[in-house]
């Protein structure tokens, strides 16, 4: 199925509510959202002057496990732990572009939890900054 058949019932042109969705309207969204498929790139080609950062929390894995991966493949990348969760914490990036070598780490860093089996569902989440720099002409 392609992306633009698999979410057609939504239209783009509105924001649509997606918590007033009920019975197999709902089931139908979670359906589609689970089949839809984002394919890996390397670059999202963002302008210069677009920074962002990231933080990923999951349950189901000790803070001090992720720590020690973090620390050693990833040391500009920082772990720590969240007391909201339940045996878990957040991976925390550092300022980051639209480089290759960043959207690598994330992939890896995502394989690693997801090779863990994390819990991302019920109190876990993901944070995302975006730094809009403004352009300076001289």
């Amino acid at each position: 199925m392609e992306n633009k058949e698999s979410l057609c019932f939504i239209d783009s042109n509105r924001n649509d509510k997606f918590s007033c969705l009920r019975g197999i309207d709902l089931q139908e969204l979670i359906v589609q959202i689970e089949n839809f498929y984002l394919s890996y790139r390397e670059k999202l080609n963002l302008p210069e002057n677009v920074s962002f950062g990231l933080e990923l929390e999951y349950e189901g894995l000790s803070e001090k496990h992720a720590d020690k991966y973090i620390r050693k493949h990833f040391p500009d990348w920082e772990s720590k732990t969240d007391l909201s969760l339940i045996v878990g914490g957040e991976i925390i990036s550092p300022v980051l572009h639209d480089e290759p070598n960043r959207w690598e780490e994330l992939q890896k860093i995502c394989n690693y939890l997801k090779k863990k089996d994390v819990n991302t569902f019920k109190n876990a989440g993901g944070i995302f900054m975006l730094v809009l720099t403004p352009w300076v002409t001289m």
